[in-house]
């Protein structure tokens, strides 16, 4: 505040995409003091990576022609997976085998619906691929029709527009 008095400012973020929403909050500063404000912004889950460059402007509620602004970059990336294989380690020759992945967001745990997950077993895989449901648990089944030994099982997510790919590998006999 570089007023001559207490002033009351709301901070504000512009030029926010389609879908996008942030907090306006506003702060109290003596005058000749300084502040920071946390604005705090939401995008959508399905946004395209990459940069936007967004206007963060404060303006003072008693005269809005007291306002500063300046352009921010703010850095939309692709959010971690997790995949662990949970489904059978065995199985005889001519019987199916029951695959089964979960695919949880790795910051918040969360499961993650309607993905393909592919499972390759040994030199079989499935085909058409299974779809994650809301607990994020893709399920298949593949009959074992090569020779028996150790191969392994492997479960993996692609990655799409929103997440990145992941993988698990697991021994099977």
């Amino acid at each position: 505040n570089t007023g001559e008095t207490t002033d009351t400012f709301a901070f504000t973020l512009t030029g926010l995409p389609s879908g996008w929403s942030a907090t306006a909050p506003t702060q109290s500063l003596a005058a000749g003091t300084t502040g920071t404000a946390t604005v705090q912004l939401t995008v959508p889950g399905n946004t395209a990576t990459g940069n936007y460059t967004l206007q963060a402007t404060g303006t003072s509620t008693t005269d809005g022609t007291v306002t500063t602004s300046s352009p921010i970059t703010v850095r939309v990336l692709k959010r971690s997976t997790t995949l662990v294989y949970g489904g059978s380690t065995t199985a005889d020759y001519s019987d199916p085998a029951s695959l089964s992945a979960v695919l949880t967001d790795t910051a918040t745990g969360q499961p993650i619906g309607g993905k393909q997950i592919h499972f390759a077993l040994g030199t079989q895989s499935t085909s058409p691929d299974p779809t994650t449901d809301v607990t994020g648990t893709a399920s298949g089944s593949i009959t074992i029709t090569q020779a028996s030994g150790a191969v392994s099982v492997d479960s993996s997510f692609a990655g799409d527009g929103t997440y990145l790919a992941s993988n698990d590998s697991d021994g099977f006999t």
